[in-house]
C-alpha cells in the first residue's frame, strides 16, 4: 500500500481501460449492417416477384392469342402446343376447367413460366399451352444480386471506417478529458478540460472545469484563512510565552510553558505551510551529497538515525538544499515522534528511504496522502508530513509513503 505525494487519480493507460471506440464502431457497423442486407434482401425478392410476374402476364396474354388463333385458322402458332403432355398436372386440371391459367416451375433444372387456356370446338374441348424459359430473369437476378452483395460490403467498409473515425474522435475527446481530470486530481487546479462544441463532451468538460475552480477558490480561502489566524496568534502567543517565562517553578508553571511552547510551534507551521503552497519559498539548486547532508539534518534535530548508502555514483542531487533540509527534519521528527526505534535511513539513486520500527502509516494516511491536522490517532494534531509533502512538490520531488514491519516514507528527488 502506497500514498505518494499528490492524491492521483487512476490515469488514462493504453492497455487499461477499455476504449469506447471497439463498442462504438461494432454497434454502429451491426446496425448498418441489418438496414442493408434487409433492404438488399426487400429488393431482391421484390424484383424476384416482379419479373414472375412480368413473365406471367406474358405467357397468359401469348396463351389468350394462340387460342383465338388456333380458333380462327385451326393452326397452332406462337409455340403453342394443344394439349401438351409435359404441361404440369396442376396446369393441366385448371386449362381443362376452362380457366387461365400461368404456372412457373422447374423443368430439367430450369425455371419455367407455363399459361394454358381452352376452346371448345367440334371435337370437345382442347388445352392449349405455351412456355418460356426464364434463363434472361435469372441472368438479371443473379446481376442484381452481386451488385447488391458490392454494394452492402462496400456500405459496410465505408461505415466500419466512419464510425471508427467518429468513435476515436469522441474516445480521444474523452481521453484528453480524462487525463486532465487526472491532473486535476493529483493536485494541478490551473489545469482546464475547455471541450470545443457544445455537445455531452462538452458540457462535461464544463461541468468538471467550474468544479476544479470552484475547489481552487475554496482551497485558497482556506489557506488565506489558516495564514491569518497564525499571522493573529502569534502576537498573544509571544505575550503567553514571555509571561508563562515568569512564572514560578513548579508542575503547573512547566505545563504552561510547554503548552505554549507546543503552541508556538503549531502556528511556525501553519506560518511555514502556507508560505510553502504559496509557492513564495525560495529556490536555489546546488549539488547535495544526501548522506552528508542527510547525517547533519538528523543531528540538527536530535533524531538517532544512522544514514547509508546503497549506490554511491547515485548519492549526489541537484536539488534546493533549504526545501530538501525542512523535508527530511518533518519526516525524521515525525518517524521519532509517531514510530519507535531504530531508525533507518538509506540513500540510493537519488531517493532518501527512512524506516522506523512503530505501528506504521494508517490505511487512511496512505490512501489519501498526509493530510494536516490528521495523524490517525487521538493524540494531536499533524502537520510534519503535510509540511514534508508541500516542500517536495515545491522541488518536484515525490513522498511516497507504505508500511513494511513499519513506517517507511521515501522521497524520490528529481
Amino acid at each position: 500500500m502506497t500514498a505518494t505525494a499528490r492524491p492521483r487519480g487512476p490515469r488514462w493507460r493504453t492497455h487499461g481501460p477499455r476504449s469506447l471506440r471497439t463498442p462504438l464502431t461494432t454497434a454502429l457497423v451491426g446496425l448498418t449492417a441489418f438496414v442493408l442486407i434487409a433492404s438488399a434482401v426487400a429488393i431482391y425478392a421484390a424484383t424476384a416477384r416482379t419479373l414472375d410476374q412480368q413473365a406471367r402476364d406474358d405467357q397468359a396474354s401469348r396463351a389468350v392469342a394462340a387460342a383465338a388463333l388456333l380458333r380462327e385458322t385451326g393452326r397452332t402458332v406462337l409455340g403453342a402446343r394443344a394439349d401438351d403432355p409435359d404441361a404440369p398436372l396442376p396446369l393441366r386440371r385448371a386449362a381443362q376447367g376452362g380457366d387461365l391459367a400461368t404456372y412457373i416451375g422447374p423443368v430439367d433444372g430450369q425455371r419455367i413460366a407455363w399459361a394454358a387456356t381452352a376452346i371448345d370446338g367440334p371435337g370437345g374441348r382442347r388445352a392449349i399451352y405455351v412456355r418460356r424459359s426464364l434463363a434472361w430473369e435469372a441472368a438479371t437476378l443473379a446481376g442484381l444480386r452481386t451488385q447488391l452483395l458490392w454494394f452492402t460490403g462496400v456500405g459496410l467498409v465505408a461505415t466500419a471506417l466512419l464510425g471508427w473515425f467518429l468513435a476515436g474522435r469522441l474516445s480521444r475527446r474523452l481521453r484528453d478529458a480524462a487525463a486532465i481530470a487526472d491532473d486535476i486530481a493529483a493536485g494541478d487546479l490551473e489545469a482546464r478540460i475547455a471541450a470545443p462544441g457544445r455537445d455531452e463532451v462538452a458540457r462535461l468538460g464544463d461541468a468538471v472545469d467550474g468544479a476544479t475552480a470552484g475547489l481552487r477558490s475554496r482551497l485558497e480561502r482556506e489557506r488565506h484563512f489558516s495564514s491569518h489566524v497564525a499571522h493573529e496568534l502569534r502576537t498573544p502567543l509571544t505575550a503567553l510565552t514571555v509571561a508563562s517565562d515568569l512564572l514560578g517553578e513548579g508542575r503547573p508553571a512547566e505545563i504552561v510553558r510547554s503548552r505554549t511552547r507546543e503552541l508556538s510551534h503549531l502556528v511556525e507551521e501553519l506560518l511555514e505551510l502556507a508560505r510553502v503552497e504559496s509557492r513564495r519559498e525560495p529556490f536555489e539548486a546546488e549539488p547535495i551529497d544526501l548522506v552528508e547532508f542527510g547525517t547533519r539534518v538528523a543531528g540538527s534535530c536530535d533524531v538517532p538515525v544512522a544514514f547509508g548508502r546503497v549506490d554511491a555514483a547515485a548519492a549526489t542531487v541537484t536539488t534546493d538544499r533549504r526545501h530538501l533540509e525542512r523535508i527530511l527534519v518533518n519526516v525524521l521528527t515525525n518517524a521519532a515522534r509517531h514510530g519507535a526505534a531504530p531508525i533507518e535511513a538509506t540513500v540510493a539513486r537519488g531517493a532518501v528511504q527512512i524506516r522506523d520500527r512503530g505501528p506504521g502509516f494508517p490505511p487512511r494516511l496512505l490512501a489519501d496522502g498526509p493530510t494536516r491536522f490528521w495523524t490517525g490517532s487521538t493524540s494531536g494534531v499533524g502537520l510534519g508530513l503535510s509540511i514534508a509533502l508541500a516542500h517536495a512538490e515545491a522541488i518536484g520531488a515525490e513522498l511516497h509513503l507504505a508500511n513494511d514491519d513499519g513506517a517507511v516514507v521515501t522521497i524520490a528527488l528529481p
